[in-house]
């Protein structure tokens, strides 16, 4: 194998396959990345395979790539990504060549030679799989980092640090993730499903998607992907490009992996088992009490007054409605007074102004919660201008639910639900 190309690309498309090297691989060849050079396209594949995640980025010749020599060969992964990155700064271009049990890497006067490792134990890469629809690349990682901040950060209940993707037909995309105190949801207006292939009728195509395990029956279905794979998709295919979706079903008609790809990076995924519930409830549960306020400024005000609480003690946010207003049908004035901790160590007080509706002139509701998981649901928010919709009806179990109010003028695009604490007395 002999090949040459952009040094800066190279580094680039090595550092990005490595993003998906496992950190503990039960194999030491699942900590190599295989290099594949196609003479006849002028192209290396980078590769990277844990029987979880297959990453591959390609290289080819419109990025200046020139294969002399074909050829496969597996190297230690994150030794590749630092001598990679090491050589971008030596030269424009940079030669790789295979001799043997060796591999060594050229760039202006700098040189490293690596041993390979035995090609022969690398597992075979999953394919990317059927596409069945397209989304903006960016536009699909915003939502996956609004959503996973409600997935939960260990793996005690599977389906808790995974994200579900709902796949519904005629309708935009969904993501919803939870740890059963609070819950994301976002839908993705600009969807583009895939059309069936010609010869296979809807029908058949709905016939072919059945929903074993708690799927739904309408030909829509639901899938579990794994926290942090789809946040490092997150954060390494963030770009204004189409983004590709595949899902690949097995023989008995259950999702199995799910694929997204950009024209030089593909990341196929085996997909985590998860319970599918209705979540349409909790859009329509009734919550007379809502405020609307600043999200930076909320943000600011609960960060501060939680400086001085312990872990986890729970912010109380209490909202006043002016006594001189009405309270009409848009809201009327008032305050909210964020308070924490209980005065005989430390303690912390600030006071917002507030849209309100749903408290009588004069009169005040209290709600507290994690001031963690307040913060983080404000955060994925964004900027604007904040709702706040709750019950303080503790018996009827309703979280309260936060919308940016400025987002989309058809309707809030994402909700985030929170479990208040309850407060004694």
């Amino acid at each position: 194998m002999k090949f040459t190309a952009d040094a800066a690309t190279f580094a680039e498309a090595v550092a990005w396959t490595a993003r998906f090297l496992s950190t503990r691989p039960f194999a030491p060849v699942l900590a190599g990345i295989r290099l594949h050079a196609d003479a006849a396209a002028d192209q290396v594949t980078l590769a990277a395979f844990d029987y979880e995640v297959a990453a591959q980025a390609t290289v080819n010749a419109e990025a200046g790539t020139r294969v002399a020599t074909s050829g496969t060969v597996l190297v230690p992964g994150r030794l590749l990504a630092d001598i990679a990155q090491h050589l971008s700064g030596h030269s424009s271009s940079a030669e790789v060549i295979a001799e043997g049990a060796k591999v060594i890497l050229r760039a202006g006067r700098a040189e490293f030679t690596l041993l390979t490792m035995p090609l022969e134990d690398y597992p075979t890469l999953p394919q990317m799989p059927p596409v069945i629809g397209q989304i903006d690349a960016a536009f699909f990682a915003r939502a996956i980092a609004q959503t996973a901040v409600a997935a939960a950060h260990t793996n005690t209940v599977p389906m808790h640090c995974a994200i579900r993707i709902d796949v519904r037909l005629d309708q935009p995309l969904r993501l919803f993730a939870t740890d059963s105190y609070r819950l994301a949801v976002r839908t993705l207006p600009t969807w583009q499903p895939t059309l069936p292939t010609p010869g296979t009728s809807a029908d058949a195509e709905e016939d072919q998607v059945q929903q074993p395990d708690g799927q739904e029956d309408n030909g829509s279905m639901s899938v579990f992907v794994h926290r942090p794979t789809m946040l490092t998709i997150a954060k390494t295919m963030a770009c204004p490009s189409a983004l590709s979706v595949g899902l690949q079903l097995d023989d008995n008609g259950s999702p199995h992996t799910l694929g997204v790809q950009l024209p030089d990076r593909t990341v196929v995924t085996r997909l985590v088992e998860g319970r599918v519930f209705a979540i349409d409830r909790f859009l329509t549960d009734e919550r007379p009490l809502a405020v609307e306020v600043n999200t930076a400024a909320l943000t600011a005000a609960v960060r501060g007054v939680a400086v001085v609480a312990e872990r986890n003690t729970p912010v109380r946010l209490t909202v006043t409605a002016s006594a001189d207003r009405t309270n009409g049908a848009d809201g009327t004035g008032g305050e909210v007074t964020l308070q924490s901790g209980n005065g005989e160590e430390a303690a912390g007080r600030d006071v917002l102004p507030v849209r309100c509706t749903g408290i009588a002139p004069g009169q005040e509701a209290t709600i507290a919660f994690n001031p963690t998981f307040l913060l983080e649901a404000l955060t994925s928010l964004g900027p604007g201008v904040c709702r706040l919709a709750f019950t303080t009806d503790y018996a009827k179990g309703r979280p309260a639910l936060l919308t940016d109010t400025s987002t989309d003028p058809d309707g809030p695009i994402y909700w985030h639900f929170l479990m208040p604490v309850r407060l004694s007395g």
